[in-house]
């Protein structure tokens, strides 16, 4: 064979493995394109949910009467925990001041 058509067969040889390497990338590009598509399918698919439950979860979460309802008892509870507070505070004073009279009056007369 001359020097001219072993050029021409190497020539056809890469140009078939090109071709051969140019569809099997074509066919990986194909798949990654179609695995792109789904994923962004998907994608759309979760996002649709996701704002459905938020909005779910936004509707239900607390009533205005339920709210309402669980800030009188908290302000029922401060108020009542003060007054518990405030009666404990008067007791013990009560008795300081109680203490603090017989002691003196005890301190009068052995003075006297």
């Amino acid at each position: 064979m001359s020097e001219t058509a072993l050029v021409e067969v190497g020539l056809a040889i890469l140009g078939v493995l090109l071709t051969v390497i140019g569809y099997f990338l074509s066919q990986k590009d194909a798949k990654q394109e179609e695995l792109i598509k789904d994923l962004y399918r998907k994608h759309e698919a979760d996002e649709r949910e996701l704002t459905h439950l938020r909005i779910q979860i936004a509707d239900g979460y607390h009533k205005k009467p339920e709210i309402d309802s669980k800030i009188e008892k908290l302000e029922k509870s401060i108020i009542e925990g003060f007054k518990h507070l405030g009666e404990r505070f008067d007791s013990r004073f009560d008795l300081m001041a109680k203490a603090l009279t017989e002691h003196i009056t005890h301190e009068d007369r052995r003075g006297q």
